[in-house]
């Protein structure tokens, strides 16, 4: 079990099956265990697993032949030659690439990963022992990118290490050898870190490129990496390169491959291996373990031997225990390590839902004594109203309704302080999983029912909503209601929730337009009593009802691509828009209810409309502003125009609310005019907004930092409690050529093997240039 790092922007609570934000829990998964998202401090990734064998760790490890232990290698030394080099494989299309390097007659390097992306280990998961084989017999080198492609420069050398060794040993157990040449992950092995005195350690030569395909950018659009290969090759000036693509790529290996043979033939030159490209000797590039080279030509070497310091392999969490450091798994006591994660959520260890739920739970200091403060201010209240000596009223569904809220609340109140004692022993692990669900369902419908009771209390307090008004009374503060919602939940999905949104793997007219059908569904069949007359408005609400459905079941279907990636489209606004210009013309039997309706049709217009120009020219048709921020901010930096369309839902939603027969005939025989009455309901919605705002401002403050955010809208790896990145982020090299947008969408493409086909993924940087790419 492994880490999926988290966040759910409209509650707080970790759902689904997704990676790579900053809040962790725990699985069962792929999507979970999956190196490198896995998160190896505190779960059972694939890292975790080891070859089978005796460790090669203390194997000695002369430092043999001419080519360089200290320096990082960039080029060729040989003239009329292009070292080519394949990353992340073996994979699906390898043997397809074996077989073209065959038909040109030309030899390769291939930095090999021992264990992630979910493949399997490459010793004991066929076809890749048959593959790596067949690399060896065929006369290609076989190297090292680690065992599962984490930053060697972000994490402890003994990790270090151990990802070095196990994928020694799993290659020594395919083809007796294994390799003295690797390519650090994400080219990140910085000599600060350690990470270079480590692999000179351990014997390995640091190859880097200085010739970068692209192909990892460029999935879905490979013309673009074939134009930079031409390019490059047209330059008359250098006599060799040192090329870089992926064999985890298709496009790379079944198109790109044969173009970029056939402008190296017609150069006149030809493809070799990392190792002949520097001419060093065949027999240098391995080692068998054991000691010695896998050859018996052996170069004497021009610096001294090094001896490998004693590692300890990292020891996973009990039963995949994983939270990331500083947050929290089933205890609001923060905690660094492993051993303060399964000491403080020993449910982590039985069962990694019960972590998942936990992980949700508490997020914040602030939980527990807003809670308890809410629900004395709610239990005051509650005898207050009944001890009072003034207003009596008759038997109302305020009142009963009041009883129902009380005993959900004790309820609540009851498994808050259960939950609190972290009982987990025994039968307490069964119960646990059970009231933590309930405890979260409880709470998420709480704020529901208490805004229905706020609802009940001011039609009793005026008497509203009886005999022959009842129907349309409910209708105006129920469809009202939902008007007010949706603009809050836009506002959710505005500032925090757009990283759960592309989490969905859908649009968010999705989601509108199956609540817009469903709801058109129910309006069809309850807005007129079937066999009965037709009242005066029936049959314009039945028809709304039809344009709803009709127009839900179409967003349905545009919001999607062909390819199956999500879609943005018009569809929801356009209801929106069009209920507007219903309502406004919807016929009134005083004059004032009809200038109130007026208004808010006119509002709700104004709504769809401010929609359909925010997702058409403001954000065009992407899922937020900053999707292509190269500074990766998130939800702190929504456009202005974004806040139009929630805001005007709400006023929308307080003027149909306000416009039932009672209210205005009240209003009528007091000579309140629609203008004074608009502008107080408009401020009521300026009011309400500003208090979405702020709560959601500071839940986004308090549990998801700008920082984090940012992190997380760019791809960035987790940050571990030294401060550096645990899996991967931009390295010094590529940030020099080529700056962060492209360490983004390397580390996407490698870590989830997906890129958007019209995402712009080439930089701007010197192409060719040294270390122009992310490995």
């Amino acid at each position: 079990m492994a880490l999926v790092v988290l966040l759910s922007a409209t509650n707080g609570v970790l759902p689904g099956n997704a990676a790579r934000l900053l809040y962790g829990y725990c699985g069962t998964t792929k999507e979970y265990c999956a190196d490198p998202d896995c998160l190896w401090p505190f779960g059972t990734c694939d890292s975790n697993k080891t070859p089978a064998g005796p460790t090669t760790l203390n194997d000695p490890r002369p430092l043999i032949g001419q080519v360089s232990y200290d320096n990082d290698i960039y080029d060729c030394t040989q003239a009329n030659v292009v070292a080519l080099t394949y990353d992340d494989g073996p994979y699906l299309y390898t043997n397809q690439l074996l077989d073209v390097l065959k038909s040109y007659g030309f030899k390769a390097t291939f930095f090999m990963t021992g264990n992630n992306l979910n493949k399997g280990a490459i010793d004991e998961t066929e076809p890749y022992p048959t593959i790596i084989r067949r690399m060896v017999a065929e006369g290609h080198q076989v190297a090292s990118h680690t065992w599962s492609h984490y930053s060697l420069s972000n994490i402890p050398s003994t990790v270090r290490k151990d990802q070095m060794v196990k994928n020694e040993r799993a290659i020594a157990n395919i083809i007796g050898k294994y390799p003295t040449y690797m390519r650090p992950p994400y080219s990140q092995c910085s000599q600060e870190s350690g990470c270079q005195a480590d692999m000179k350690a351990l014997g390995y030569h640091r190859v880097y490129f200085d010739l970068d395909t692209q192909d990892y950018l460029n999935p879905n659009s490979i013309q673009k990496s074939k134009d930079i290969v031409k390019q490059i090759l047209a330059n008359p000036g250098p006599t060799d390169y040192l090329a870089i693509q992926h064999d985890l790529v298709e496009q790379s290996v079944s198109n790109l491959t044969s173009y970029f043979f056939d402008l190296i033939k017609a150069k006149g030159w030809k493809g070799v291996t990392a190792g002949e490209c520097l001419g060093d000797a065949p027999a240098n590039w391995y080692r068998t373990p054991g000691g010695g080279l896998s050859g018996r030509e052996q170069t004497p070497s021009t610096t001294s031997s090094a001896t490998v310091p004693s590692a300890t392999p990292a020891t996973p969490a009990t039963g995949g225990c994983v939270v990331q450091a500083g947050n929290f798994c089933g205890t609001i006591t923060p905690f660094a390590t492993k051993e303060g994660c399964e000491s403080s959520a020993a449910q982590c260890k039985v069962q990694s839902s019960n972590c998942k739920a936990e992980a949700g739970r508490v997020r914040s200091r602030f939980h527990v004594p807003l809670q308890t403060l809410g629900a004395l201010l709610a239990i005051v209240g509650y005898f207050l109203g009944h001890a009072h000596g003034g207003r009596q009223f008759a038997p109302n569904i305020h009142a009963s309704f009041a009883t129902l809220l009380m005993l959900l609340l004790l309820v609540q109140i009851v498994f808050g302080i259960y939950l609190k004692l972290h009982l987990e022993k025994g039968i307490h692990a069964r119960i646990r999983r059970y009231a933590i669900r309930t405890h979260g369902i409880i709470g998420k419908v709480m704020p529901v029912i208490s805004w229905v009771q706020m609802l009940f209390g001011g039609i009793t307090a005026l008497g509203f909503c009886h005999a022959d008004h009842l129907g349309q009374c409910l209708a105006h503060f129920i469809m009202g209601s939902a008007f007010i919602g949706y603009g809050i939940i836009l506002t959710i999905l505005l500032l925090v929730g757009q990283a759960w949104s592309k989490r969905t793997g859908r649009s968010q007219e999705f989601f509108d337009s199956l609540l817009i059908a469903a709801w058109g569904c129910v309006n069809t069949f309850t807005e007129h009593r079937w066999g009965q007359p037709w009242g005066k408005n029936d049959l314009q609400h039945t028809s709304m009802g039809i344009v709803w459905w009709c127009a839900g079941l179409l967003g349905i279907w545009l919001s999607r691509k062909r390819d199956g990636r999500p879609k943005r489209n018009l569809v929801p606004a356009m209801v929106i828009l069009i209920t507007g210009w219903a309502m406004s013309a919807h016929p009134q039997s005083l004059k004032l209810s009809t200038h109130v309706h007026t208004v808010f049709g006119y509002t709700l217009m104004a709504a769809g409309a401010a929609r359909i120009i925010e997702i058409a020219f403001v954000l065009r048709d992407r899922a937020s502003v900053n999707d292509d921020d190269e500074e990766g901010r998130a939800g702190d930096e929504a456009n202005s125009w974004q806040y139009l369309t929630p805001f005007l839902l709400l006023a929308s939603g307080f003027l149909f609310m306000a416009a039932t027969e009672e209210q205005m005939a009240l209003l009528s025989a007091a000579h309140v005019s629609h203008v004074s009455y608009i502008l107080i309901l408009y401020s009521i919605a300026f009011l309400l907004f500003l208090f979405v705002c702020m709560l959601l401002n500071l839940y986004a403050a308090y549990v998801w930092p700008i920082e984090e955010r940012s992190a997380t809208a760019a791809g960035v790896k987790l940050v571990d409690a030294g401060g550096g990145v645990v899996n991967g982020g931009g390295n010094g090299s590529v940030d020099r050529s080529v700056g962060r947008r492209r360490v983004r969408d390397a580390e996407e493409f490698e870590l989830e093997g997906l890129m958007s086909e019209d995402e712009e993924g080439e930089g701007e940087g010197d192409k060719g240039g040294r270390g122009g790419g992310v490995i």
